[in-house]
């Protein structure tokens, strides 16, 4: 939580770890290899006046994988002004890769305080060439302004500034999305993909099965993203339940 940003180090989990009763700081800028070797971290806490939230604040070029966050529970109270909130990690950017990870619990924001936040039940808004491959959340996700907008999703929140090799890869969302403001993007693979620069988010091979909910008769509710022109689902799976897999934005 100092900073210290474990370039090159591996670090190895090798027991279940359980945080009740105790307040998460995110570890802020990691930059190395996390293996969970299959093992979970119990009931995370973290609820910050500032700053992103997630297990980790930052993933820089980061690796992380073979991990569950089990009943985690996130709160962004209206005094943090951040853009980024999740389980896992509030940002992923460029060479950050996270594989075989898992959450399940709780994110809660109240989002009056930001301008449009990305908050998500995994990972609030990657970047660049970020890849998840074989990644799940059941986490439920809710906003509660009704006046500021959010990009909400049930795996990640936002995509900005894609790369070529960004892809989201045989994973899933079984948790819930609900949001409170009527333009609210509500996803459940991926909020919103804002690109717009040539370049492709993949998603391929996920299914979508949470419930989303969303003002205005779920007007925007997708099962699988909101994508920009360049953004491609394939093979993917979502509930039969008169809400759309893609839309483009």
């Amino acid at each position: 939580a100092n900073g210290e940003t474990f370039e090159g180090i591996t670090l190895r989990l090798t027991r279940d770890i359980d945080l009740a009763g105790l307040a998460w700081d995110p570890i802020k800028n990691f930059c190395g290899i996390f293996d969970g070797e299959n093992h979970k971290i119990s009931n995370m806490h973290v609820e910050r006046e500032e700053g992103q939230s997630g297990f980790f604040e930052y993933l820089n070029g980061a690796q992380v994988k073979n991990l569950v966050l089990e009943d985690a529970q996130v709160v962004m109270p209206d005094t943090n002004s951040s853009f980024y909130q999740g389980v896992l990690a509030g940002w992923a950017t460029t060479g950050s890769e996270i594989i075989n990870c898992g959450a399940s619990g709780s994110i809660t924001a109240d989002a009056s305080g930001s301008d449009v936040p990305s908050v998500s039940g995994f990972i609030g808004s990657c970047k660049g060439d970020t890849k998840l491959a074989s990644c799940w959340s059941t986490v439920d996700v809710e906003t509660t302004d009704s006046e500021m907008a959010c990009m909400a999703g049930g795996l990640v929140g936002q995509w900005e500034n894609a790369a070529n090799g960004a892809q989201i890869i045989d994973s899933y969302f079984g948790g819930s999305v609900t949001v409170a403001e009527a333009t609210t993007s509500a996803g459940g693979i991926l909020g919103a993909g804002l690109s717009f620069n040539g370049n492709v988010v993949l998603i391929k091979g996920c299914v979508s099965y949470g419930s989303l909910s969303t003002p205005q008769n779920n007007a925007n509710a997708v099962q699988i993203g909101a994508l920009d022109e360049y953004g491609q689902a394939e093979d993917c799976l979502w509930l039969d339940n008169g809400q759309p897999g893609v839309i483009r934005l």
